[in-house]
């Protein structure tokens, strides 16, 4: 009976694992100055999640989810033509509202504000929202002030949950009764 309690437990916890780990296949969704009317937003409401900008040719990186997300620009000559965010596997941003802000900050407008759970990628008017972020599909940012302009920084803001600490614990207690049962089984068989 004890054998089968702890084979239950042990299974309940390699699938709460699996779903944590699970990947769904992303995509590339392309954004434009055009991809939909721009909205006003006051970050100070918000947290700034992620952000990734040039500084003295390297890339930084900062915010709550810098860890899960990888920001790569392309330069054309002496400016950066576009940037992509790409999620690198393991948690991912999820939550509402989310905001995506393309800025160069020297030129008109100086930057680019998307709602990112109501992406309007056809640019029809009145707008229709045909896509909502789901924090795993790549973001391709290009086009923004072409010929006289560069993309300065990528950021995302908005509130999104912190990873739930009772997940983590619970996957934390079936590595420990793990190791708990191989050390009882070395023990019994050094006797």
């Amino acid at each position: 009976m004890r054998k089968l309690a702890i084979l239950l437990f042990l299974t309940m916890v390699m699938f709460l694992g699996a779903g944590m780990m699970s990947s769904v296949s992303a995509t590339t969704i392309n954004i434009y100055p055009t991809t939909q009317l721009q909205v006003a937003v006051d970050y100070s409401l918000y947290d700034l999640l992620y952000k990734a900008q040039i500084d003295a040719s390297a890339i930084v990186e900062e915010g709550t989810w810098k860890d899960f997300y990888t920001t790569t620009f392309t330069m054309s000559g002496s400016d950066i033509e576009t940037a992509k965010i790409e999620w690198d596997g393991g948690l991912y941003i999820s939550g509402s509202p989310l905001y995506l802000s393309v800025k160069d900050g020297d030129h008109s407008p100086p930057q680019y504000i998307f709602d990112l759970l109501q992406l309007e990628l056809d640019g029809s008017i009145p707008p229709n929202y045909e896509y909502s972020w789901n924090g795993q599909d790549t973001l391709y940012m290009s086009g923004f002030w072409p010929d006289n302009g560069a993309i300065s920084h990528v950021a995302i803001y908005g509130t999104a949950p912190v990873p739930e600490p009772a997940t983590l614990l619970l996957l934390g207690s079936g590595l420990i009764a793990l190791a708990g049962i191989g050390r009882k089984k070395f023990i019994k068989n050094k006797k």
